[in-house]
């Protein structure tokens, strides 16, 4: 690397043209190197949060509202014709039978959520 003298001190042309070494020992080529590694720290970051977007390992909230408003209104639905599909068959069963039914058909609304959240 080119080299010249300065006073006594000797830098390299990089140093030069980042700046001069300072009296109490402080370098500004340091900080130029520092700061040249963070832009690229940055950039590489970057590049990775592309790259998820391109194998869907990240998404736009956007979509993630709107699976979320969805899968909502689905859950919402489900819940809201529970009584009137289940009514008739609870009709004649003991408490054990009635709360076993009505677990089974939670978990029959749940698990259809589960798997729509899956495909999504």
């Amino acid at each position: 690397m080119a080299e010249h003298s300065d006073g006594g001190h000797r830098m390299n042309v990089a140093q030069t043209l980042a700046g001069r070494v300072g009296d109490d020992g402080s370098d500004s080529f340091d900080r130029y190197t520092e700061a040249r590694a963070d832009k690229e720290q940055a950039l590489a970051t970057i590049a990775q949060i592309k790259a998820a977007l391109l194998i869907k390992q990240v998404v736009k909230i956007e979509d993630v509202i709107q699976d979320a408003d969805e899968a909502g209104r689905d859950l919402k639905s489900a819940l809201s014709a529970l009584p009137d599909r289940v009514a008739p068959v609870l009709v004649g069963l003991n408490e054990v039978d009635i709360q076993r039914t009505l677990r089974e058909e939670l978990r029959d609304i749940m698990n259809a959520l589960a798997d729509r959240m899956e495909i999504a």
